[in-house]
């Protein structure tokens, strides 16, 4: 993101009414014009005389025309047929999730480190149930909603994800919280220490990715049972993953999803900054975002199809949807999934 788009869209961002910005195409009549400007989404259009002047989106930002889109945006998009059923092996596109989540969608199968073996790529809100996980716990396939069974349907283990940081947490509930442990483990050490006990009170700190905020992903990485159950072809004749290529505005898409099953779409946003909606009332915002909409007026995705892999025409993976609405999806940036969790083909 250029500098002059970087400050256009913190200021913009300012603006309560405002959810998304980025870079896009302007929309007249529904209609798309080609013409690149910077798209600023709110969760409801009005009309001009009913807007605070304070609230009023400016005519230019950053150099470009602004356009205003409604853009209510959604994260888990978790929640119709065959990419339900419970599948040994299991190619990308199906149901899966945390044991305790409804479902979402296996995104690829990808590498980490120095390791050969395959590991599943989805987001955290699939795979680690929006931060509230631990690693190990069990991975299921197909998801709970489509009748996946912790006794019968264990695929997985969850190994790793990028922590999620909520709009208003600055950590200082965790600095409280983790003064008054230390406070409290102090005495008990010199206790311990006095009487010649080895053990002392430890703060055990999760094993997580941290990432800045705002937000860069959403996006999880667990470990299959077996390596039997991997099965790298996309159904649909998109065969297996040639590569990875950051996307770019205009670019023709596809992806394989629990739900909506094949769609086809175009990037429509680059660079945008987005505020996304989860569960219990909590907002992240996220950065660096990609906004794909679908072709002939049809959906690129619904609620199920998190975790999709976004996929180039001739097969490689540009990106990791997560969220949508209003008739736009959002995915992250495949190259800020590889930069944080490490993975590769």
């Amino acid at each position: 993101m250029n500098k002059r788009l970087q400050e256009a869209t913190k200021s913009l961002a300012e603006n309560p009414d405002v959810t998304s910005v980025g870079l896009g195409y302007q929309y007249t009549n529904g209609e798309n014009t080609g013409q690149v400007c910077v798209v600023v989404g709110v969760k409801k259009k009005v009309t001009e005389k009913s807007v605070r002047i304070e609230r009023l989106i400016p005519a230019k930002a950053a150099g470009h025309m602004t356009d205003v889109q409604e853009r209510d945006i959604k994260a888990p998009r978790d929640v119709t047929e065959d990419l339900t059923q419970r599948m040994r092996p299991c190619p990308p596109g199906f149901s899966i999730g945390h044991v305790k989540i409804t479902a979402g969608t296996l995104g690829a199968y990808v590498k980490r480190g120095q390791s050969d073996e395959y590991r599943i790529l989805s987001n955290n809100h699939v795979l680690a149930n929006s931060n509230d996980a631990q690693p190990n716990d069990m991975i299921i396939q197909p998801g709970k909603a489509d009748g996946g069974f912790s006794g019968t349907d264990q695929f997985g283990w969850l190994e790793d994800f990028a922590v999620i940081k909520w709009d208003g947490d600055n950590g200082e509930k965790k600095k409280a919280a983790k003064f008054m442990w230390n406070a409290w483990r102090w005495p008990a050490n010199m206790i311990a220490k006095a009487w010649g006990c080895p053990y002392r009170l430890q703060v055990q700190k999760p094993h997580a990715i941290d990432q800045p905020h705002p937000n860069l992903v959403d996006a999880a990485v667990a470990r299959p049972v077996s390596q039997g159950h991997v099965r790298l072809d996309y159904l649909f004749n998109i065969g297996e993953l040639k590569g990875i290529r950051d996307l770019e505005l205009g670019d023709t898409v596809q992806k394989a999803g629990r739900t909506t099953e094949h769609t086809i779409g175009t990037v429509e946003g680059v660079d945008t900054m987005t505020k996304v909606q989860y569960g219990a009332g909590k907002i992240a915002t996220f950065e660096d975002q990609l906004v794909i909409r679908g072709g002939n007026g049809s959906e690129f995705s619904a609620g199920g199809d998190s975790g999709s892999a976004i996929l180039t025409m001739d097969g490689y993976i540009g990106g990791l949807l997560f969220a949508g609405g209003s008739g736009v999806t959002i995915a992250n940036r495949i190259s800020n999934v590889v930069a944080l969790l490490g993975v590769r083909l």
